[in-house]
């Protein structure tokens, strides 16, 4: 895998990153997520056609938005939302749409009730963090609202008719929500420990991270389970950290690799969310790349 290397942030830059991440995580921040491709299933045998590539049984979950990841003959296609707009018809939010608008179509003879559009343009999307969050949305109900949860990451999202995106943004920031952009809006994910860029987990955590990420109950994904975790590690020293590269325990064993690598505001040391053997990681680790070794510990950012 080739590793991306971790560089320090312009200063200038990372002082207005530091003071507005600072005032969205005590708030409530309000992401534009309306660019994200959509498409909409729909009509009788939709479930099935979804469940054909899906790693979760989408008619056991009771949820009306939820995170699923989809798959093609065990290789992984996108980590998609999905939203039940009614019981035939679901949005499926991807970065993703062409190729599995094709995968659907390709097995779609299988179920001919079922359509298939790319509805980019008729929806926006909005997508809520911060600490008070969900405090704000549990006094509000609206058939836009929903709650969903992206791994093990609870947050709030609103899904509109495009036409009224601007009106949606406009009375969110005159009712104190801060806008915040998809960086930004990546730093709750990790300080979350959402797991991005699934598709460059290294092959032999790959079926099993997806399982533990997701309750997989889907028979065709099923694997011989090798129990692993997400955990996040702050670097003690500011050294050069590359994905990809391996975590090792006090006893020199590998126990799993860096998967992202990121740097928090007013933080001096980059942090890693790392994916590890549950049972032989500690709370002290070695990082190595190269010939430059790194210590790294435990570490929760909440």
């Amino acid at each position: 895998m080739q590793g991306t290397i971790n560089k320090d942030y312009n200063k200038d830059k990372c002082e207005v990153n530091s003071k507005k991440y600072n005032q969205v995580k005590k708030e409530i921040g309000i992401c534009n997520l309306s660019s994200i491709q959509k498409i909409t299933v729909y009509g009788p045998g939709a479930v099935d056609l979804i469940n054909h590539y899906s790693i979760r049984d989408i008619s056991r979950i009771t949820d009306n938005a939820f995170y699923t990841i989809l798959m093609k003959n065990k290789y992984f296609i996108d980590e998609v939302m999905i939203i039940k707009l009614s019981q035939l018809k679901y949005l499926i939010i991807t970065n993703e749409a062409n190729k599995i608008i094709n995968m659907f179509k390709k097995i779609k003879r299988k179920f001919p009730m079922v359509t298939i559009d790319d509805t980019t343009k008729l929806y926006s999307l909005f997508s809520f963090h911060g600490e008070k969050e969900a405090e704000y949305f549990s006094k509000i109900t609206s058939s836009f609202l929903y709650r969903v949860t992206q791994q093990n990451y609870d947050y709030h999202i609103i899904i509109a008719s495009s036409v009224n995106k601007y009106h949606i943004l406009d009375y969110f920031l005159n009712n104190g929500f801060f806008e915040i952009n998809l960086e930004m809006r990546k730093i709750f994910l990790y300080n979350n420990n959402v797991i991005t860029n699934l598709k460059n987990i290294k092959r032999k955590f790959r079926l099993n991270t997806y399982i533990t990420i997701y309750d997989c109950d889907n028979y065709k994904f099923k694997v011989k389970i090798r129990i692993l975790e997400i955990k996040q590690f702050e670097s003690t020293i500011n050294n050069l950290i590359v994905d990809g590269s391996n975590i090792y325990n006090s006893q020199g064993k590998c126990i799993g690799y860096v998967h992202n690598h990121f740097r928090l505001p007013n933080k001096k040391n980059p942090y890693i969310l790392g994916i590890v053997r549950k049972f032989l990681c500690e709370k002290i680790a070695l990082v190595k790349h190269n010939k430059v070794e790194t210590i790294i510990k435990e570490y929760n950012v909440y």
